[in-house]
């Protein structure tokens, strides 16, 4: 394991992602754990979920060009939202 990979980033890696989805939900406050955690939100079709890891990760970093843009997504009507 290379220096920096916390233990989340790990499983992820590896492909278990129940796990780390697990591991991350208890890092309240850590952006970069917001940040994957919305993503696995994302890739279980949980938007409600990724909406308020979204947020909350806005909260302390308002100026974020990818979690604004991920907000502006949720703001669409569900056919036209589009995952990429």
């Amino acid at each position: 394991m290379s220096a920096g990979v916390t233990p989340a980033e790990r499983l992820l890696r590896e492909g278990n992602f129940a796990p780390a989805k697990r591991l991350l939900e208890n890092e309240s406050g850590d952006q970069h754990a917001l940040y994957l955690l919305s993503l696995l939100y994302r890739h279980d079709d949980a938007y409600d979920r990724e909406l308020e890891v979204v947020k909350r990760y806005l909260e302390t970093d308002g100026s974020d060009s990818y979690m604004r843009a991920r907000l502006a997504g949720h703001e669409l009507p569900l056919f036209d939202r589009v995952v990429p």
